[in-house]
């Protein structure tokens, strides 16, 4: 919708504002989740227990969301461990 108001001062000087709003519940929020794995590439990981691999980017909605990747990977012959 669009809402115009008028508005004057003492010296009958008037000015028009418009405005677009919405009327209806508030959209719910939304964030970007990013990964990459560097300097290993391709490290798997899964998110909400569905399985994926970097470069990754998705738009997530509100609320709680899970992580998981194994504690250890192998990029050219070396161990990399991940601490909490």
């Amino acid at each position: 919708m669009l809402a115009i108001v008028k508005a004057w001062d003492y010296a009958d000087n008037s000015k028009t504002y418009q405005a677009a709003y919405t009327i209806g519940p508030t959209p719910t929020p939304t964030y970007t989740l990013r990964f990459e794995s560097v300097p290993v590439a391709g490290v798997v990981f899964k998110l909400d227990g569905r399985g994926q691999t970097p470069p990754y980017s998705s738009t997530l909605g509100e609320g709680e969301h899970t992580v998981t990747m194994s504690a250890e990977v192998t990029g050219a012959g070396e161990p990399y461990n991940f601490v909490r």
